[in-house]
């Protein structure tokens, strides 16, 4: 994108909000649907504070596309449909979102009615037409629907990610021969899970639960113990090094789950 003349930014969030940090540092668990702290802490606080740095550049607000579309899940769903009915409006090519003058961006989803065939063709014609390498994307995240079969909507995102009960980016990825050598990651799902178990887990001894509910629980569980985030952290380097000594032995891209500290 540089290459093309675009003003291109990297936007990474603090380092006390990254996701091990806020898990083997503070001790928060892995989140979950109901203690969802992923999304905020690691891509809207970071995306917000750099977009209010971009407002304050230009001086007025701006239009911020983005990818969202309709059928990715049921709650995104119902988010946009309650957005389309607000002061009559329509979605009609794309999903727009105007907002005051004084606030950040205006925003638009162009693609939010495309289906996955849609996007996988995109994908195909953005790596053949414009040269952008986005031919593996397409490999991932669906399939060729010409000899009768169902694309997968493989949608990618956080690898390993908790919140999901399969990730069929990632699957979808490792059954690829150039990329088998990442199998190990699929370790980390299954690591996010155990570590929530209360074993591993600090207790609030004689809280009772705050919610409205005719079940008043005491000794709710808290954070990880020390002994638990010690024993993760060994957990996920061992898996970082069981893939980067196979893509040494292959020459392939290695991966950095959790970097060395930076010197002083």
């Amino acid at each position: 994108m540089e290459q093309r003349g675009f003003d291109t930014r990297v936007v990474l969030p603090d380092l006390d909000y990254r996701y091990f940090v806020y898990m083997l540092g503070r001790g928060v668990p892995p989140p979950s649907n109901t203690f969802r702290w992923c999304t905020p802490k690691l891509k809207v606080m970071s995306m917000e504070r750099e977009l209010e740095k971009l407002r304050e550049e230009r001086g007025q607000k701006f239009l911020m596309l983005t990818g969202v579309r309709i059928g990715e899940s049921a709650a995104r769903d119902q988010r946009i449909a309650i957005s389309c009915t607000k002061d009559g409006g329509e979605c009609g090519q794309g999903w727009f979102q105007q907002s005051s003058s004084g606030a950040i961006a205006d925003t638009l989803a162009p693609i939010v009615h495309w289906r996955v065939c849609h996007v996988w063709d995109w994908l195909l014609e953005a790596d053949l037409e414009l040269g952008f390498p986005t031919f593996e994307i397409a490999k991932a995240y669906g399939q060729d629907v010409s000899d009768g079969e169902e694309p997968l909507n493989a949608r990618t995102g956080c690898i390993g990610c908790p919140l999901v009960q399969k990730d069929a980016a990632l699957d979808r990825v490792i059954a690829q021969p150039e990329w088998t050598y990442l199998a190990p990651l699929q370790k980390l799902r299954p690591l996010y899970w155990e570590i929530k178990k209360p074993q591993y887990r600090l207790r609030k001894h004689g809280e009772e639960r705050k919610a409205a509910t005719k079940y008043i629980g005491r000794n709710r569980l808290g954070p990880l113990h020390l002994e638990a985030r010690e024993w993760m952290l060994e957990q996920v380097l061992a898996i970082q090094t069981e893939v980067n000594t196979a893509a040494r032995s292959l020459g392939k891209p290695e991966i950095s789950l959790i970097n060395r500290p930076l010197a002083n």
